[in-house]
């Protein structure tokens, strides 16, 4: 499997999180922890998966990065 890691701003991502969320879907940074609006320059690395089961095997396959 190939990574590639892209760092997004919190404008780039935020606006998607409801769409996502209430389609059933599930995104975080690659910690596994909730996306919010931090007043900085700090870019995320984000994951989105259509359901929490995929969202959890693909936070266990960066557990190595």
């Amino acid at each position: 499997m190939q990574l590639r890691t892209n760092y997004h701003k919190p404008y780039d991502f935020l606006a998607l999180v409801p769409v996502i969320e209430g389609a059933g879907g599930t995104i975080t940074d690659w910690n596994g922890n909730s996306l919010l609006w931090e007043a900085s320059s700090s870019a995320f690395a984000t994951i989105a998966a259509g359901d929490s089961d995929i969202h959890q095997q693909a936070l266990e396959s960066l557990e190595w990065q």
